[in-house]
């Protein structure tokens, strides 16, 4: 009989060192059941990164066996991006540049918080380094700051971003400008409206949301003159309190560009076309 109590409590023991086990890795059996795409759905802050996933076709990768550290950005990261990005890429010419992007924010293995703080760098699946950086108590990757870190899954772990990253690529001065065209017009389509219907406030926002981008995305295809057109409107519609004001002022600067650009295209050498018959 007292043998039989020994066990019983020795079993017990064993039992509750097995369960205290499981508990430590942070997996639930909930969780283990759930890969990364499910868990990015539930959270229910990603709908944009769910939408991108589908049409870049990565939905069903990231549904494998993995494992995967995903960095995922909000849908606040992605309306950080310039105007008209996110519709440029989600169309399917664009496939590519997609799937690189999304990629640039894959590594393969599963990654904490701990172990991504303790790396210099990291090797995407898109095959370019993400940059680590711990300061104190918070961490960067490709200078994204992480503002939630291992949320677990059963094929990887995922670590929220406040940015939508981007992998570098070689800068050219060809073939921007068409580009920068195309965003000044989706401002303008997007902002018109809301100047007609008396939103200045958000028309303004919409305006210099696009001076900012081509000031930051499109250096080789702005002219100085125009880089200091789009500045010095910023500067003037800040010191001016009327909102539409405002607006029309960052409006004039944006037609502005848009007509230098145009200039700029037209001026630019077109390639020799060789004659009929000639190789």
């Amino acid at each position: 009989m007292f043998e039989t109590r020994r066990n019983l409590y020795l079993l017990s023991v064993v039992l509750m060192s097995v369960i205290l086990a499981m508990a430590s890795t942070h997996l639930s059996a909930a969780e283990a059941r759930k890969d990364v795409i499910i868990t990015v759905k539930d959270a229910g802050s990603f709908k944009t990164l769910i939408k991108a996933l589908d049409a870049a076709g990565l939905t069903e990768t990231l549904k494998g066996p993995g494992p995967f550290t995903i960095f995922a950005p909000t849908d606040a990261a992605f309306d950080k991006l310039p105007e008209g990005k996110l519709d440029s890429l989600l169309k399917p010419e664009n496939r590519n540049e997609l799937v690189a992007i999304l990629n640039y924010h894959v590594v393969p293995g599963r990654l904490n918080v701990a172990k991504v703080s303790d790396m210099p760098r990291l090797r995407t699946l898109q095959g370019s380094d993400l940059m680590v950086v711990s300061r104190g108590k918070g961490v960067t990757v490709g200078g994204a700051r992480i503002t939630e870190t291992d949320v677990m899954a059963g094929n990887g772990v995922i670590h929220v971003i406040d940015t939508v990253l981007t992998p570098a690529r070689p800068r050219t001065t060809h073939g921007s400008a068409p580009e920068a065209r195309r965003m000044i017009a989706t401002a303008i389509e997007k902002g018109g409206p809301m100047y007609t219907n008396g939103n200045y406030e958000k028309c303004a926002a919409v305006y210099e949301k696009a001076c900012r981008s081509l000031l930051k995305d499109f250096p080789d295809a702005l002219n100085e003159g125009a880089r200091k057109r789009l500045r010095n409107s910023m500067t003037e519609s800040r010191a001016e309190q009327d909102p539409r004001k405002r607006a029309w002022i960052l409006r004039q600067a944006l037609d502005d560009v848009h007509t230098s650009l145009k200039k700029t295209e037209r001026q630019a050498p077109k390639k020799e076309q060789k004659p009929k018959g000639e190789r």
